[in-house]
Order: C-alpha cells, then structure tokens, then sequence
C-alpha cells in the first residue's frame, strides 16, 4: 500500500511539474514601427487640434480600456486609447484621411 501511495505521489508530482514551469512568452513590440503609431507626449491630456471626440468605444475582452475618436478639421481620425483605472492615455493611432 505504501509503494502504490508513492508511486501515485511521485506521478502526480511529474505531471504538474510541467504546468508549474511554464509561462507565456510575450515578445516586444516596437510600437515606432506600427504604420500610424503616435508617441503620446502627455498622459493626462489631448491636445486640442485632435479635433473633437466624435464616438468611444471599449471591448470585453480589455474591460479596463476605452478608445476614443477623434475627428480633427481635415478629416484625420485619431484613435486615443484610455485605461480607466489610472485615468492615463495610453497610445494613439492616427488614421490619415487620403
């Protein structure tokens, strides 16, 4: 009985070994080479020739995030990500009107 209880033991310990020992590997982005990528200078603010907020959006699967549109006076779209736990701006993406 205690050869079975040991051998059970030692089986349930190498098969969760593997689980315990993994982790997701997440490689960098480097965001300066996303067509569009704006670097945000202020966090906290938008600057005013973004033109106006004209929808906001936000997905499940980011509850904690929002999208804002911005339209300014030629047409550009400008997509300001905004976490709301840290009320910070996050990223931007410019959409160029052609």
């Amino acid at each position: 009985m205690l050869r079975r209880t040991a051998t059970v033991l030692l089986l349930s310990a190498l098969t969760l070994l593997p689980i315990s020992s993994c982790r997701k590997f997440e490689a960098p982005v480097d965001l300066s080479r996303v067509q569009g990528y704006q670097r945000l200078v202020n966090v906290t603010s938008i600057p005013a020739n973004w033109g106006n907020l004209v929808s906001v959006t936000n997905s499940p699967k980011w509850p904690d995030l929002a999208d804002l549109w911005f339209q300014d006076g030629d047409g550009n779209l400008r997509m300001v990500v905004y976490k709301l736990t840290t009320r910070e701006l996050v990223d931007v993406t410019l959409i160029p009107r052609k």
